[in-house]
């Protein structure tokens, strides 16, 4: 059985990643919008990968995650 401290160390390290995407990602996708694609890209193409790619990042987490909550808490 895996202790506490290393399920609560998992988590606040998942929490500081997600943190981080989502406030990198934004500017990241920003920038390279402005500086490599035409104007005949639609913004409504940016705005959907902006909120597309975090979902789909909590589904992955969720799909790792919740299946090894249940093995623990058994």
């Amino acid at each position: 059985m895996v202790s506490t401290n290393k399920i609560i160390g998992a988590v606040v390290g998942v929490v500081i990643g997600l943190i981080l995407i989502g406030t990198m990602l934004p500017i990241g996708i920003n920038s390279l919008y402005n500086a490599s694609w035409d104007a005949s890209v639609d913004a409504g193409l940016l705005t959907m990968i902006q909120v597309v790619l975090p979902i789909l990042a909590v589904i992955g987490l969720l799909l790792v995650f919740v299946p090894l909550g249940k093995k623990y808490l058994r």
